[in-house]
């Protein structure tokens, strides 16, 4: 009569066995072997008192201190960040201090960006006149097309390194939509710049001057 280990009982007991050689220690049992309904028997009590195991707080405090600490992932960044390059630079809101004698300018200079990607472009726009455009992307190559709302205006290629030139008529809701390499995401650029933007006056009082006095 073949007799079953110790090891093989305890998984019987903790019914941790496949149902084939549960079958058959069950047909051992009933085929009266003592030696074995004694070890079943005391398994059996042995896992009906088993109790929780309750494992001290600095205990489990050492045993997490062994594992390397798992960073949280980086937020995932959004559609519109990652594709709307947003305003980081605009020389017509430089202030102006007060009392300057204003003059005229018609050539701006802004720098828009997204979290890879950068666009500087240099805007001459006279009043009654086109507007050309000069850009330089880090995004080289590529293609720059020019929109009017959903209408497509222009395209023109980007050099190696990046640099385009546009000219055209000022109208409302104009944007840039910049491509890079194949496979890379667009880059759009919004033209809302172009309408019309005061600049700001800075308020000077003469007495915060160096060497300024209230006596003459």
């Amino acid at each position: 009569m073949k007799h079953y280990s110790l090891a093989e009982w305890t998984d019987f007991v903790r019914d941790l066995t496949n149902e084939s050689q549960r079958s058959e220690m069950k047909r051992h049992l009933e085929s009266s072997c003592p030696a074995c309904s004694r070890v079943v028997t005391l398994l059996g009590a042995v896992w009906e008192c088993r109790a929780p195991v309750e494992v001290p707080d600095d205990l489990t405090a050492r045993a997490r201190s062994i594992f390397p600490r798992r960073r949280p992932a980086p937020a995932a960044e959004s559609l519109a960040e990652r594709l709307v390059a947003a305003l980081k630079f605009d020389s017509f809101a430089a202030a102006a201090p007060q009392g300057a004698r204003a003059v005229p300018a018609s050539v701006r200079r802004l720098r828009f960006g997204t979290a890879s990607v950068d666009v500087e472009l240099v805007v001459d726009a006279p009043r009654g006149r086109a507007v050309s455009l000069t850009g330089l992307s880090s995004a080289n190559g590529g293609e720059v097309h020019l929109f009017e709302r959903q209408k497509l205006v222009q395209t023109v290629a980007a050099s190696p390194f990046g640099e385009f030139h546009l000219q055209f008529d000022q109208r409302k809701g104009m944007r840039l939509l910049i491509t890079g390499a194949p496979g890379s995401a667009s880059i759009e650029v919004p033209l809302d710049f172009l309408q019309p933007l005061k600049q700001k006056s800075l308020k000077l009082n003469p007495k915060d001057l160096p060497g300024s006095s209230e006596e003459l």
